[in-house]
């Protein structure tokens, strides 16, 4: 008999934003200075560069393989957008819309949900109700890690220090939750 298994893949799409730049990239009471970002995020556009002004999505794919049942398979999508990111590179795109947006976890909630519903078999429900919980935390480590990671990496500088300690106590308080 086969152990059941549950696993979710990502798909990170970036899409054209339906919002204009102008008066939806900067608010900072400063005229000029707003002038000044749109002209930078309207010329990063016109060079091809999609990640100066766009929408980030991400879609999760769970499937779920019951115990013993060879063949029998369920497979559910989920999606998280968030609008109106502007970011230099793809790199800084998807790492602030995976670990500060956490758009992964949001697809992967829809994608449970959905999975939820087909399953109508109660001993299925309970076992993927167990492995989501397995598959969140071990998510979250990953997550949390990398978020670490990044924290220590900018300590050395001055102007991200206050930043980068406030994220390791946060982080630390975190996987204190997780046990």
């Amino acid at each position: 008999m086969s152990k059941a298994a549950l696993t979710v893949e990502y798909e990170y799409l970036m899409e054209e934003e339906d919002s204009r730049v102008r008066g939806n990239a900067m608010a900072s009471g400063d005229a000029e200075l707003d002038r000044q970002v749109e002209d930078e995020i309207l010329a990063d556009l016109d060079r091809g560069h999609l990640e100066a002004w766009c929408t980030a999505h991400v879609r999760a794919i769970l499937a779920f393989y019951p115990a013993g049942k060879a063949g029998e398979w369920y497979r559910s999508e989920g999606s998280a957008y968030l609008g109106c990111c502007s970011y230099k590179t793809e790199r800084e795109l998807w790492e602030s819309a995976t670990l500060d947006y956490d758009l992964e976890g949001d697809a992967r909630q829809e994608a449970a949900y959905e999975l939820r519903g087909d399953i109508k078999n109660l001993r299925q429900q309970q076992t993927l109700t167990r492995l989501m919980a397995e598959l969140e935390r071990s998510e979250t480590l990953k997550r949390l890690m990398a978020r670490q990671k990044r924290a220590v990496k900018v300590l050395a500088d001055p102007n991200h220090r206050q930043w980068a300690e406030t994220e390791l106590v946060n982080i630390d308080g975190e996987l204190e939750k997780l046990g």
